[in-house]
């Protein structure tokens, strides 16, 4: 039994190899495979037939001959396989359909306020029929569901740590989820899932070193560091809302006392004008607003120029709901972060759709698919 196990286990880790070889280079022959896997070309073939009877991998027309047979590239069937990803905040679910591309399908929503953790997991529950209604293709299709939440994380134990705006410390979410739907559930900070997503396919595409930092009802920032997320030893890293303010006036203060949209409302607010103003302040031209936003935006660069000195990345991509102060703002932020960086970093990126965070956690579940998170998803228990 050992010796079939062992078996097993090298077969699925060719299989992955294989896979991520036509992922990362696209379109191979069984020829290249071999070369590139340096398996032998008897193990490499009798791999690819099972991909292809898995319909995971597909035939290509046979290109030229150099003397020898007609290669016949491989590539992937991105749409094979399903994942659903979903985005867990206080106002709702926004949930995405996607191929093993992380390519949406199909969306969804629900709306709620406050709700009990019950009541979280049949929304879920409902939204995973709703989006794969064909009992077949979630058994046979689906390969798990991957959901973004804000608090600290625990992605081992599917867990989050200390309690959030939304769940309690230590509810086992993954595992609740889990035995409602029948599906592998992973979850993670929904920063992390940002990160994720910019990074698979966004501003920060292939990109080895990402820092992400989201400006919205809170403050955080997702760390890619050789094309994997770090997320610390406790699964705290990137949580920079909870890290001092040193800047002029902030002292005494953390940073998601400052620059969140709630507290630049307030720091607004003092100044004589309700927050609901700033936009049109914004349109008129509005010396005061200008004068604001630009100050609040280059002590903001500041802050992320910390960060950004610390991992050297390719590319930062800057995020969340407080963007839409516009572009006076978003550019004042670069200049703080320029300023204070040892040399030039031009490839700094705003997102200003703010529209991947599903996405991202559909790729929670697809990068266990491809073997590039090592983290097992929660799966029902079943009964011996």
């Amino acid at each position: 039994m050992t010796i079939k196990g062992d078996q097993a286990t090298s077969r699925a880790i060719n299989t992955r190899m294989l896979l991520n070889i036509l992922l990362r280079s696209g379109p191979a022959s069984r020829r290249d495979l071999a070369h590139e896997s340096r398996l032998s070309p008897g193990t490499v073939t009798a791999l690819v037939q099972d991909l292809i009877a898995d319909g995971l991998v597909r035939e290509m027309e046979a290109g030229k001959s150099n003397g020898g047979r007609r290669p016949i590239p491989l590539e992937i069937c991105y749409d094979a396989r399903l994942s659903i990803g979903i985005k867990l905040s206080e106002g709702g679910l926004t949930g995405v359909l996607t191929d093993l591309a992380a390519s949406e399908i199909a969306s969804a929503q629900r709306h709620f306020s406050n709700p009990a953790i019950d009541e979280i997991a049949s929304h879920i529950a409902d939204m995973v029929t709703e989006l794969v209604p064909d009992t077949r293709d979630r058994v046979r299709k689906l390969i798990g569901v991957g959901i973004a939440l804000p608090g600290f994380v625990d992605v081992a134990r599917g867990t989050v740590s200390s309690e959030s705006r939304i769940l309690k410390s230590d509810v086992p979410f993954a595992s609740i989820i889990t035995q409602r739907t029948g599906i592998p559930v992973w979850i993670d900070n929904d920063v992390n899932a940002y990160a994720i997503a910019h990074r698979r396919f966004g501003l920060a595409r292939a990109k080895q070193t990402v820092l992400a930092i989201v400006l919205g009802t809170g403050l955080g920032a997702g760390l890619v560091v050789n094309g994997k997320v770090h997320r610390g030893a406790h699964y705290r890293a990137g949580e920079v809302g909870f890290a001092p303010n040193f800047s002029p006036g902030g002292e005494g203060q953390l940073l998601g006392e400052c620059y969140t949209t709630e507290s630049l409302a307030r720091q607004w607010e003092q100044l004589g004008l309700p927050f609901q103003h700033i936009a049109a302040a914004i349109g008129q031209g509005d010396a005061t607003t200008r004068e604001f936003l630009g100050r609040k935006g280059r002590e903001i660069g500041q802050q992320i120029a910390i960060l950004a000195q610390m991992i050297d990345p390719d590319t930062t991509v800057i995020g969340g709901e407080t963007l839409s102060f516009g572009p006076d703002f978003t550019q004042a932020i670069r200049d703080g972060l320029e300023a204070h960086l040892l040399s030039p970093h031009g490839n700094i990126a705003f997102d200003t759709e703010n529209d991947l965070w599903s996405r991202g956690a559909a790729a929670l579940a697809i990068d266990h698919f491809f073997d590039f998170e090592n983290i097992a998803g929660h799966v029902a228990e079943t009964e011996s």
